[in-house]
């Protein structure tokens, strides 16, 4: 066993002591940096409302929808204070962006950013001197996913662990019968890209004739503020030869690629062109588009001329919500 001296063992001592005042000290200092940050805030979101995008009207199931809702935190909250609105991905899902939050002085009261399954917000420096009676409203539009037709659907939003479930109608459905197909155009946005379709026409039981030497010449809609690009290899030709078993849309599959050809002109058009699309079911171009900036709040639109044989030429154009967002926010000095 060994021995230390005294002086030694007096060093030794004055050393322990100096490493346990050290780490009781980080300790403290950890717990201490932990507890000054701000946790999340429960129950600031209330009454929510989801309505069609446009804020009115009928929803259909594959369209967009605008998310409605109150905001509010206690009096001196601090800045920095963050909280959140929640959903299920698997019903509804956010494309995306940021939101500032402002009062009718223009000054900016939260940020707020859009994921895919929740809007997260954060208050600034404004409420430091304006700590009371700070709320506001927010709205965004969000994507549908997987939501049946004419049915009532139940959302369980969550602000933080508060829990608010929200019921909707998709009213807007199709016929409960099926009555054939105009031709047309339709779109979806999802996951940041935006699914086109063109709806060639085709009766109760499908098309009576052959389609001979079809064109369909895309141009996607843009402007100074955004910009669609093509995105080749998404391109489909889908056959329907048979309704669903509620009789109410075609069973779409996709076809042989060599029954067309499809030839860019630009990132923003292309020309589809088939010698011949046979008789006897439905047929549609699906495609999908990115958007440029991600940044753009607002609507996109797209254009496509039809011809074929025997039939003169036919224009679609459509638009659509891709996504917008917006709200207020306000707090008083006194």
């Amino acid at each position: 066993m060994k021995h230390w001296s005294r002086g030694r063992l007096a060093v030794l001592m004055v050393a322990l002591v100096v490493l346990i005042a050290a780490v009781v000290g980080g300790v403290t200092w950890i717990m201490s940096s932990r507890s000054a940050k701000t946790a999340p805030l429960n129950g600031a979101f209330s009454n929510i409302v989801v309505t069609a995008a446009a804020g009115s009207g009928l929803i259909y199931p594959w369209k967009q929808v605008r998310v409605t809702a109150d905001w509010k935190v206690p009096d001196r909250t601090p800045a920095g204070t963050t909280f959140s609105l929640s959903w299920p991905v698997a019903q509804l899902k956010g494309v995306g962006g940021t939101l500032s939050l402002k009062n009718e002085n223009n000054d900016t009261i939260e940020n707020c950013v859009l994921w895919a399954s929740s809007l997260d917000c954060v208050l600034t420096s404004f409420v430091t001197t304006h700590p009371y009676n700070i709320q506001g409203t927010v709205w965004f539009t969000l994507t549908q996913v997987n939501i049946p037709e004419n049915s009532t659907i139940t959302i369980p939003f969550a602000s933080g662990t508060t829990a608010e479930a929200v019921r909707y109608v998709t009213t807007g459905s199709v016929a409960n019968t099926f009555t054939g197909i105009t031709y047309y155009k339709d779109v979806w946005v999802h996951d940041g890209k935006v699914t086109w379709y063109v709806y060639l026409p085709g009766g109760t039981s499908g098309q009576a004739t052959d389609y001979t030497n079809v064109v369909v010449a895309e141009m996607l809609g843009g402007s100074q503020d955004y910009q669609q690009t093509f995105l080749p290899g998404t391109f489909s030709l889908d056959h329907g030869t048979k309704l669903n078993p509620a009789g109410t849309w075609p069973v779409w599959e996709t076809a042989s690629p060599r029954l067309y050809t499809v030839t860019p002109s630009s990132s923003g058009a292309f020309t589809f062109a088939a010698p011949k699309l046979a008789a006897g079911g439905w047929w549609r171009l699906v495609y999908d588009v990115t958007v440029v900036p991600s940044t753009y709040k607002g609507s996109i639109s797209d254009t496509a001329k039809a011809s074929w044989d025997k039939q003169s030429p036919l224009t679609a154009t459509y638009s659509e919500v891709y996504v917008e967002g917006g709200g207020t926010g306000n707090g008083h000095a006194r």
